[in-house]
């Protein structure tokens, strides 16, 4: 990835982890409230503006689709792989959000792993996958 590119990559992901601090302790009551401030979000819900925020990141990812196609960039196989592992652990850090500290190692059934075994295991599998990769490529290059 080019420097300029990843720089604005950082940014969205920036933006993206602080709005989850903000986000990540709302109660359903609080989805209700509504904006009461200026401008076209007056007098949606918190859960509308979310709706929202997701229904504007799907319109751009076509838009630029669109764009990639028009200058003659178009999706390679690597780029879908990629980007379905970054869209499974944006799947998995949604999922991650609202758990406290006190449930990570409850038992939930008998078993089974605890959220913090896990997450550990995606982390370690991940590494060890990469790894693999990174030994496959030293040896063909």
């Amino acid at each position: 990835m080019d420097k300029e590119l990843e720089q604005l990559v950082d940014r969205l992901r920036d933006i993206r982890k602080e709005t989850q601090a903000i986000l990540s302790d709302l109660t359903p009551e609080e989805l209700n409230l509504t904006w009461q401030g200026e401008g076209y979000l007056r007098g949606r819900t918190i859960r509308q503006i979310l709706q929202g925020m997701a229904d504007h990141e799907r319109d751009h990812l076509y838009h630029l689709f669109r764009a990639r196609v028009r200058v003659g960039l178009r999706r390679t196989e690597l780029n879908r792989y990629l980007g379905d592992l970054e869209a499974a652990r944006a799947d998995l850090l949604g999922n991650l959000l609202g758990i406290g500290d006190e449930k990570l190692d409850q038992e939930w059934e008998a078993g089974e792993w605890t959220i913090r075994q896990i997450v550990s295991h995606m982390g370690d599998v991940e590494e060890e996958y990469r790894n693999r990769i990174q030994t496959i490529r030293g040896r063909q290059t």
